[in-house]
């Protein structure tokens, strides 16, 4: 369902509603915001689509652009048929957040200049978007969507509640092993409730701070584990300790991803969705972090920096495109090029990847995929302009992949309920903890 219904006349503001459709899905997924040209399948009927658009959508944008009035009184004395008059119509009726929506120095009528289906667009509070000051002004139209979307029905607490339990349950199997049985002893309750007392603590905790207590409680037990190898008061064969370490990451990937936020994450559209390959939106300022949305298993591909002074924790399959774009040709040939040194690290790159490497490229990120490995090409959100349509279909179609746009702090509100460097530091720490001699027994 989409949640944002963008409503405009062509001929008035074509241009700033589609930059107004990039905004808002970027922000809250390519899924959840209506635009006919873009959301109504070719030979869909159209009438039928636009009323189901409105009828299922909480937020209305009525797009007003300098010539919205003059077109409207037009088509009044034209009698013709007024598609934007009859979804305004259609959208009053109903309980949503209806905003105007003012391109530029555009005007919202007063209610005498409109009929009485639709006057009553007069009397809601606009919100100007100008071309000139669109990076300031577009952040508070995002954020009064966000406050209605969070009262909309699917929000709340049951939504919190589920995504804790969700959450318990992945931890408890993980700790439900046998190769924890000797730390037993060191933690009684473990072995009859099927977890440490301090991670059942914080698993408990309100929802919006159990997700950073239970990675907290979780880095100190790992500790003090560590700890008992260390001083042989545990010991572990080399197979033993490679599924406990497998485990705990697998525990902490679960704490982690409870440190989102369930309401923001829904409206994220998910890797390999019904909608099909192609852009996916991370509001996310790491690309680790990001991969904490878009990873069912995002520990499968954690991975520590080889340099240090960057990013504290990366993830090895997805690849920073820091290439400069030219023609779309040779733009085409560096993203190739790009994919190909992550898949085949040991294997010189190509200066020339024909159709038959991009085949192999597609078949390994199929695979890749089918074992939750899958390579994204993540694109910088301040750097995406060159980031054109037919190079989205043909980096789907080609190269089989997904795009992953890093949204940074553009996002308001913030997907992390702790905080995102804080959470990547800490689970680089817990890695670096499972690297140590103690637990990589010869």
């Amino acid at each position: 369902m989409a949640e944002v219904f963008i409503s405009y006349r062509r001929e008035d503001s074509q241009h700033a509603a589609g930059r107004l459709l990039a905004t808002l899905r970027d922000r809250f997924g390519r899924d959840n915001v209506f635009m006919d040209v873009t959301t109504i399948r070719p030979g869909a009927p159209f009438p039928e689509a636009i009323d189901s658009g409105i009828q299922r959508c909480h937020v209305f944008l009525a797009v007003l652009g300098a010539r919205w009035l003059t077109i409207f009184e037009q088509r009044q004395q034209e009698s013709s048929v007024d598609h934007v008059r009859a979804e305004t119509a259609a959208a009053l009726q109903r309980p949503i957040l209806v905003i105007p929506v003012l391109i530029d120095d555009a005007t919202l009528p007063s209610a005498v200049q409109l009929p009485a289906d639709i006057s009553d667009l007069a009397a809601r509070n606009a919100q100007r978007l100008r071309h000139t000051s669109w990076e300031s002004d577009a952040p508070r139209l995002i954020a009064a969507i966000d406050e209605r979307l969070d009262a909309s029905p699917g929000a709340g607490e049951s939504t919190w509640q589920e995504w804790r339990q969700q959450a318990r349950r992945a931890i408890t199997r993980a700790f439900a092993d046998r190769v924890f049985e000797k730390f037993h002893p060191f933690w009684p309750e473990w072995k009859t409730s099927g977890l440490p007392r301090t991670v059942d603590q914080s698993l408990s905790k309100s929802p919006p701070s159990a997700g950073q207590a239970s990675c907290e409680s979780l880095l100190l037990l790992a500790n003090e584990m560590s700890r008992l190898l260390r001083e042989q008061e545990v010991v572990l064969t080399a197979v033993d300790s490679q599924r406990a370490q497998q485990r705990l990451k697998t525990a902490l990937a679960c704490a982690a991803r409870l440190c989102l936020d369930p309401v923001v994450r829904s409206r994220l559209r998910p890797a390999g969705s019904a909608a099909g390959k192609c852009r996916l939106s991370a509001p996310a300022k790491e690309i680790a972090g990001s991969m904490l949305i878009h990873r069912e298993k995002p520990e499968i591909t954690w991975a520590l920096p080889q340099a240090e002074g960057g990013a504290p924790l990366e993830d090895d399959a997805a690849i920073p495109i820091t290439v400069e774009t030219g023609d779309e040709a040779s733009t085409r040939q560096k993203l190739a090029q790009a994919l190909h040194a992550s898949f085949y690290p040991s294997v010189k790159v190509p200066a020339h990847i024909d159709e038959d490497t991009q085949d192999r490229l597609r078949g390994a990120n199929q695979v890749a995929t089918l074992l939750g490995e899958n390579r994204y090409l993540v694109f910088d959100g301040r750097n995406e302009s060159a980031l054109t349509s037919t190079l989205e279909e043909w980096i789907s179609r080609e190269l089989g992949t997904d795009i992953l746009v890093l949204l940074g702090a553009r996002s308001s509100p913030q997907l992390f309920l702790y905080d995102e460097t804080t959470l990547i530091t800490l689970i680089a720490r817990f890695l670096r903890m499972l690297s140590a001699p103690e637990w990589n027994p010869r």
